[in-house]
């Protein structure tokens, strides 16, 4: 029977609500803040007070995170996962509490107190967001299975934008209702943090993975220790970097939409619907993933999701009405706008899912609390370059030109230093564009363990079409004369191939055994043909037989959308049992 979708399974939707509602409640309250400021109070202020608070309030926000990062991700360690999640929705209720007190204080003839008293809050929650943080994405590969965790960061990333969005909105719709009196709406944010900790109770419970584990009362020590064992692990590495990268665009656009808008001669209601079209094109992008992903984690929509941000960036920077009389004159900077975000879905949530299913327990969450901090000094970055441009004379629509510019450079880096990511961007096109695929018993396949795949034939094509069956990396053993092709050459080099002769004597062989066993030994999955009876015969670890079924062993891609069947035995203790 088909699974229901994970939004509405037990396991995942009260962290998704909980997540929801605290995402949603952060940024109510903060609009409200920068709305009180900006519209109410700004004539109460000295001249140019309420231009300084209020990115003085978004740095203050952000802060913590920098501050106190390794520290969450070690009372995540020691605690668990549902325990943290529980106590800062708890600590959340609080500090509404503590809102209710800085809106109290708010005096229209002399607001400086209860704005500086806010402006507290606003560091407070910025805290226990950062608390929240590692549980949260850490919590996610402990909840969900492997093949879970795209559609169960698909619907995160999705939740997280749309709840931003509906935050904003209801932040200046109270204002709007309630500016004359503005603790009223502190009983607003007091109710929707405790909802969140009411779904919160329905997370599932985690065991601590480092109940033991010390805290480092010298932060940037702890910083440097994690930065040093996650360069060590470069896939990690690359990965950390993209989820930053993401953070700095989407940073900039933020902050360079409104003046967009604004050079545009857009009205208020307008510019607004800019924000709208780019966080449903993150949400749909998002939720998409998890369909072509096909039950896997897909590092080839990365780059997919880099090509189509260039385009559209370029198209919105470039292609843009002169002058704004209607609406309709918007549709296209809408349409553009909504493509960005759907592709910057696409980018964003196999990175977040890799992350998670790369590291391993134990130093998942301190490498979620590092990458938040890179994750905000990419965004201080964004704000530098941002002014920069700005003092530079560079208009809205120039100044997103050069972004799209950004993102060419930062695909090349991202697939010459891990070129894994280009190669199942290739493959991925490739098999979805001649052939559908149906894959049976994929359970077979052990997630995390060394295995060996026997095969009946292996030539390129096969290779490919078994390499796209799961997200783990494949070492093919391939004969050397059928890769003469320099571009199929190059393929499985980057794939890691090992080649062998046609003709295989015992010394051959006997040394294709011991690197086919080095490669198992390192936790590599590889895959040889049934034919190599002479390596097959030195070697003895579990093994998996793979079946194709409706393509002929010469057969290449004449036909669209050829049907194609790929099998996975029961896992056998030696190919022996196989042969």
């Amino acid at each position: 029977m088909k699974q229901k979708p994970l939004i509405l399974q037990k396991k995942f939707s009260g962290f998704f609500w909980t997540q929801f509602l605290g995402a949603f409640n952060d940024n109510a309250f903060k609009q409200s803040v920068i709305f009180m400021i900006t519209f109410k109070l700004a004539s109460q202020l000295p001249e140019g007070t309420a231009d300084q608070l209020v990115p003085l309030g978004a740095g203050i926000f952000i802060l913590p995170f920098v501050l106190f990062s390794p520290w969450a991700a070690t009372w995540s360690d020691r605690a668990g996962k549902t325990k943290v999640i529980v106590a800062t929705k708890i600590l959340e209720i609080g500090i509404m509490i503590c809102g209710l007190l800085g809106f109290y204080l708010l005096n229209p003839q002399n607001p400086s107190t209860g704005i500086y008293f806010l402006m507290v809050v606003i560091f407070l929650m910025g805290t226990q967001s950062t608390l929240f943080s590692p549980a949260k994405y850490g919590i996610m590969p402990e909840i969900l299975k492997d093949e879970e965790l795209t559609e169960g960061n698909g619907f995160l990333e999705m939740g997280t934008f749309v709840s931003i969005l509906l935050g904003q909105f209801a932040g200046g719709w109270l204002v709007e209702l309630f500016g004359h009196s503005p603790y009223f709406m502190s009983f607003f944010f007091i109710a929707i943090s405790i909802c969140g900790w009411l779904t919160s109770l329905r997370v599932p419970r985690t065991k601590p993975v480092e109940p033991h584990q010390k805290y480092a009362l010298f932060f940037p020590r702890k910083i440097k220790q994690d930065f040093f064992k996650l360069r060590k692990n470069r896939l990690v590495f690359i990965v950390v970097m993209g989820i930053s990268f993401f953070w700095f665009l989407g940073a900039a656009l933020l902050t360079i939409v409104p003046g967009y808008g604004v050079f545009l001669g857009a009205s208020l209601t307008q510019t607004n619907f800019l924000m709208i079209a780019f966080s449903l094109g993150i949400g749909l992008g998002s939720l998409l993933c998890a369909i072509l992903s096909d039950g896997k984690i897909e590092m080839g929509l990365v780059p997919l999701g880099a090509f189509g941000m260039i385009g559209f960036s370029f198209a919105f920077g470039f292609l843009y009405p002169e002058s704004v009389n209607s609406w309709s004159d918007m549709l296209w900077s809408y349409f553009q706008l909504f493509g960005l975000g759907m592709f910057g879905g696409f980018f964003i949530v196999p990175l977040n899912s890799l992350l998670q299913q790369r590291t391993s327990d134990q130093e998942r969450a301190s490498m979620i609390a590092l990458n938040n901090i890179i994750n905000a000094l990419f965004m201080v970055i964004s704000s530098g370059f941002i002014m920069g441009c700005m003092s530079a004379g560079l208009s809205q629509p120039q100044v997103i030109q050069l972004l799209g510019g950004t993102i060419i450079f930062g695909m090349i880096y991202l697939c010459l230093q891990q070129p894994e990511f280009f190669i199942r961007f290739i493959l991925w096109g490739f098999t979805r564009l001649f052939y559908r695929v149906t894959i049976t018993n994929r359970q077979h396949i052990p997630l995390h363990h060394s295995i060996l795949f026997v095969t009946g034939h292996l030539d390129f094509i096969h290779a490919c079409l078994i390499q796209m069956t799961t997200h783990r990396h494949i070492r093919f053993v391939v004969n050397f004369e059928n890769c003469q092709n320099s571009v199929t050459k190059w393929t499985l080099q980057q794939m890691g191939a090992i080649f062998v002769a046609e003709s295989e004597n015992t010394n051959n062989a006997e040394l294709l055994s011991v690197q086919i066993i080095d490669a198992l030994k390192q936790g590599d999955v590889v895959c040889i043909a049934q034919a190599h009876q002479n390596i097959l015969k030195n070697i003895s670890y579990p093994t998996i037989p793979v079946h194709l079924h409706g393509m002929p062993h010469d057969s290449h891609p004449v036909s669209l959308f050829q049907p194609l069947t790929i099998s996975f035995g029961e896992l056998l203790p030696s190919p022996h049992r196989f042969l």
